[in-house]
């Protein structure tokens, strides 16, 4: 485990560099910034230890006709209480609740899209475990901010497309891959890919991800 002062430099560092390339963003570019939280400290001596972390991806798209960046949320588990809820309306059940993802807020100014406090006190409970962490001081607080507006306020303003309803994963997504991949399909919609080719490009990755394990799982022949 690294020491406190260590940890906050390191953010520090990272800050400085994350906000800088945020200003940078050309008009109609996306960035992408992990997120989440941590609620115990973890270390090689107790890996099996769960450490009630969660991660979730933060998603900037540049604005082409003005500074303004649009902010997208993508969650797959804690959190998803503050995204959009709805009855999925399909056989079997048609009262199964499904939520939006991504959570996407408009016309956010790019003086609070780039500002190094807000990225603080996000990225903070990442890197600084606490009992107290969780999704309530991003969702509740940190995310209104943005916009200036609460965030049922931005439901049904999200570019045509940009996102969808999905059920909340039965057995959860610890791999977060689920995550990666809602991330990647809303990545491609935002820069303007048919959603045939978005919806495609969840085939790819688990092609590659069922690849790279069978390429692991090969043991050497000795003749």
């Amino acid at each position: 485990d690294e020491d406190p002062k260590t940890l906050q430099r390191r953010l520090a560092h990272f800050l400085s560099e994350l906000v800088a390339r945020l200003k940078a963003l050309p008009p109609g570019g996306i960035a992408l910034v992990p997120a989440g939280w941590l609620r115990r400290s973890w270390s090689q001596e107790e890996a099996e230890r769960e450490d009630g972390g969660h991660c979730l991806v933060i998603v900037l798209v540049r604005h082409l006709a003005d500074e303004d960046f649009t902010v997208a949320i993508v969650n797959t588990g804690d959190g998803l209480q503050y995204h959009p809820v709805r009855p999925c309306g399909e056989a079997p059940r048609p009262e199964r609740p499904v939520r939006q993802c991504p959570l996407v807020l408009c016309n956010v100014p790019k003086s609070r899209a780039t500002c190094g406090t807000f990225w603080y006190l996000v990225l903070r409970q990442l890197v600084i475990p606490a009992p107290s962490s969780g999704p309530q001081l991003l969702y509740s607080t940190l995310l209104p901010m943005l916009n200036q507006r609460p965030l049922a306020a931005n439901t049904g303003k999200e570019p045509d497309g940009w996102v969808r309803f999905n059920p909340v994963p039965t057995a959860g997504d610890g791999s977060f891959m689920i995550c990666l991949l809602r991330t990647v399909r809303f990545c491609l919609r935002a820069s303007g890919a048919p959603d045939e080719v978005a919806a495609w490009s969840a085939v790819q990755m688990r092609h590659y991800v069922v690849e790279a394990v069978a390429e692991a799982l090969k043991v050497p022949f000795d003749s």
